[in-house]
């Protein structure tokens, strides 16, 4: 499920974090050629998440 973060790097930073607890981090949130910040994980429940900070560019 992807989660597009128009804010700051900061807020996707605490959703990132608060999806990953319990769960597993297959690419941590970090820059990209694509996006200012990008991460993938799976939560505790199984669920896919793609956490997206689009670059200013691009947003």
């Amino acid at each position: 499920m992807p989660v597009r973060c128009r804010s700051r790097w900061a807020e996707a930073k605490r959703l990132f974090d608060a999806l990953a607890e319990g769960g597993e981090i297959q690419q941590p949130l970090m820059p990209t050629f694509f996006s200012s910040s990008f991460g993938m994980l799976t939560d505790r429940f199984g669920v896919s998440w793609m956490v997206v900070v689009p670059d200013q560019a691009t947003g």
